[in-house]
């Protein structure tokens, strides 16, 4: 309903000038897509990546069902036999059902040649699951658990996080602070995260007071962009995002997150990077297969990072920007526009840190669009993104915008929300802030990762300019989605002369165009978070 009211005002003017359809129709497609006004907002539900092509029989409990179902393809327990085409057995432990199942699985397993593992989620001190002595068998448990299991094939995994339904995306905005009530006046903004805790709406900040807080629960707020706060230190050892506070200081940091938004945004995309990486159910599945010998199905998501420059005194910073990435599987395409590399710049490379590195000489009469065809030729990555050699991009740029395609389900990551440097003024401003965390029509062209798939199938069109765009309305015109990351790790950077962009337009025209937070001086720390 608010979406469809947006809209409405936003067209009202085509009543009496329906002659301004095209110039409306970026404005009404901005006033569908963008941010609810209304004070509630659920995360998004989305489709994510496609299962892994394993086969699995699980039985456990429905939580645990219900969690593993979107990593694989899953079967149920029909009390028999292991399926021939299934490759793993898992084993929920407690079992929903009786301590008699788990003998029966096991020995199916074992009959079928299958490996078996036992995924532990009970309380500490609980009875251990009665078939842990099986020779060759592998054992799953949450961290309380370890020590109940004297063997040395027990793997440690947080409780999990399911990205498909717990994560940064956002159809409506935020509510600043959680008023889930409390006795203490301390903690008067916020109660303990319990079953009981309100779901229906999305918090920029929940204090949990007392230790009855869920550490899954725990783990899916912050997977959300929730800053969470605890009075409880043990709660604390959830997960190094989570911020423990006292009766002196739960006043302070509170009032100091509700009056700075930069503040809770920084703190949240903290809190979103650990969940998903180290506690989701994706990243425990792939120490799974990995453990149990189908590691080929492993997610590595190696990728190529795409770098088209015409200018050889930028080929430094564009290896100095790739080496200080943090995602471990990355490789360069460098296409130099109409010019070859020096002798030199693959030893270089290579002292920076990057082992994989393709030089690529192209002619200076292709466009770019054809020269971004050549790079996807090249290129051996799962993924591809396209990036500038002028631009300034972070340690966690890479990670962080492929780990969206874990939730997401967008065949086009990027950033639209963004800072924008001036070189010829020192002037750094914020562009499109409220698409961050949500799906749009564009991004950024310097910013475009996607599965190399998706770029080899569709390609760029071979036009010096609008690459980005078009190639962005290709993917609308074929279904597919775009997804918008969050504002960080990333600067535009604009060199005092036209003559270098693509795109020519003036410094004061870009400062006449929609933006805020306008700020001077080098925005590199602002940006790396």
């Amino acid at each position: 309903m608010a979406r469809a009211l947006r809209l409405l005002r936003a067209s009202a003017g085509l009543v009496v000038h329906p002659t301004r359809l095209r110039r409306w129709r970026a404005h009404l497609s901005r006033a569908w897509h963008q941010p609810g006004g209304g004070g509630s907002a659920r995360p998004a539900r989305t489709p994510g990546p496609r299962p892994r092509e394993v086969r699995v029989l699980v039985h456990a409990d429905e939580r645990l069902v219900a969690l593993l179902r979107p990593e694989w393809r899953q079967v149920t327990w029909d009390g028999a036999a292991v399926p021939p085409d299934v490759e793993l057995v898992v084993l929920g432990w407690p079992l929903p059902g009786t301590a008699g199942d788990a003998d029966a699985i096991a020995t199916a397993a074992a009959r079928s040649g299958r490996p078996l593992l036992v995924w532990d989620t009970a309380d500490p001190g609980a009875p251990t699951c009665p078939v842990a002595d099986r020779a060759g068998l592998v054992r799953v448990a949450v961290p309380e658990r370890v020590s109940d299991y004297d063997h040395p094939d027990v793997a440690v995994l947080s409780p999990g996080v399911q990205p498909r339904e717990h994560n940064p995306v956002r159809t409506g905005r935020r509510v600043p602070l959680a008023r889930l009530g409390g006795a203490d006046p301390v903690f008067e903004e916020a109660g303990d995260l319990g079953p009981e805790a309100r779901r229906d709406r999305a918090h920029d900040v929940v204090v949990q007071r007392g230790t009855t807080a869920r550490p899954d629960r725990v783990l899916e707020l912050l997977a959300e962009g929730t800053v969470v706060m605890t009075s409880d230190p043990a709660l604390a050892q959830t997960a190094a995002a989570v911020q423990v506070v006292d009766r002196e200081t739960a006043p302070l940091a509170l009032a100091a997150l509700a009056r700075h938004p930069e503040l809770r945004r920084r703190a949240a995309l903290a809190g979103v990077r650990e969940a998903l990486a180290r506690h989701s159910t994706t990243a425990a599945v792939d120490e799974v297969l990995a453990a149990t010998g189908v590691a080929a199905r492993r997610r590595a998501r190696p990728v190529t990072a795409i770098v088209p420059t015409m200018r050889p005194g930028q080929i430094d910073h564009v290896l100095a920007t790739l080496a200080r990435q943090r995602h471990e599987q990355v490789q360069l395409v460098l296409i130099t526009h109409g010019f070859e590399a020096d002798p030199g710049t693959a030893d270089r490379a290579r002292e920076a840190g990057l082992a994989d590195v393709r030089l690529l000489p192209a002619d200076a009469d292709l466009t770019l669009g054809a020269l971004m065809n050549l790079g996807v030729e090249a290129a051996d990555g799962e993924y591809v993104a396209k990036m500038d050699d002028d631009n300034h991009y972070g340690p966690h740029y890479l990670g962080d915008l492929l780990a969206t395609f874990d939730f997401s389900g967008a065949h086009v990551a990027g950033k639209w929300a963004h800072l924008t440097h001036l070189r010829s003024t020192g002037a750094t401003f914020l562009r499109f802030p409220e698409a961050e965390n949500t799906y749009t029509r564009l991004v950024q062209g310097g910013t475009m990762v996607m599965p190399r798939a998706v770029a080899a199938e569709l390609r760029f069109e071979d036009v010096p300019r609008r690459v980005d765009t078009t190639f962005l309305e290709k993917v609308a015109a074929a279904g597919g989605r775009v997804y918008s990351a969050d504002r960080y790790n990333f600067v535009s950077v604009r060199g005092a002369s036209v003559d270098g962009h693509t795109w020519k337009i003036s410094d004061t025209e870009l400062l006449a165009k929609p933006s805020s937070d306008l700020f001077y001086g080098e925005p590199w720390a602002h940006a790396d978070v």
